[in-house]
């Protein structure tokens, strides 16, 4: 299996040099383990990983972010109001987004989306090189404020989502396990 030969922040390229490989039984194998480091060399990081942590679809940006999502389904980065909001959130979770539309007297609430699974939650760490220097600001920072995370939407979803943001802040509310799921614990 393809591990992590050093800790790596979220968004690095993968190179050979960041890849080690180690034997496991095969019924302890995760079914996206990269097994051949070649095959990783380019991709991008969609999180922060540790040493000896191995990559899979799901731990690079690009078509793995979305498996198991249906065909349709796009990757949306949301911004939220509430960068604290945010950080509570990670991969796996389910939210729903809301907008406080500002009106005559007092706010109206409006559901945005509902039930949106998380597919990705940028580290708040800043980008440094090996030697630990700041080579850019966080993941997902920047001037707008608030906090990023990137849901799997299907583009009807998309478009409200998209209106709703340009109407007023987007909210998140994030959602309990289902009765029918087993929790993750």
């Amino acid at each position: 299996m393809v591990v992590a030969a050093r800790n790596l922040p979220a968004g690095h390229v993968l190179q050979a040099a960041d890849l080690a490989t180690v034997r496991m039984p095969t019924g302890l194998l995760p079914a996206t383990a990269a097994t051949v480091p070649d095959r990783v060399v380019g991709e991008r990081l969609a999180g922060p990983l540790t040493t000896g942590e191995p990559i899979t679809e799901a731990a690079t940006v690009g078509p793995g972010l979305l498996t198991g999502q249906p065909p349709d389904t796009v990757a949306l980065p949301v911004r939220v109001s509430d960068s604290g909001a945010a950080a509570l959130v990670a991969a796996g979770d389910r939210i729903d987004l809301v907008a406080a539309v500002p009106g005559e007297g007092a706010s109206s609430l409006s559901e945005v989306a509902a039930d949106l699974p998380v597919l990705f939650v940028p580290s708040a760490a800043p980008v440094a090189d090996d030697a630990g220097f700041a080579l850019g600001p966080a993941v997902g920072a920047s001037d707008l404020g608030g906090g990023l995370v990137v849901v799997a939407a299907r583009p009807a979803q998309v478009r409200t989502i998209v209106a709703g943001a340009a109407d007023a802040p987007l909210w998140l509310t994030i959602r309990g396990s289902s009765p029918d799921v087993p929790s993750a614990g």
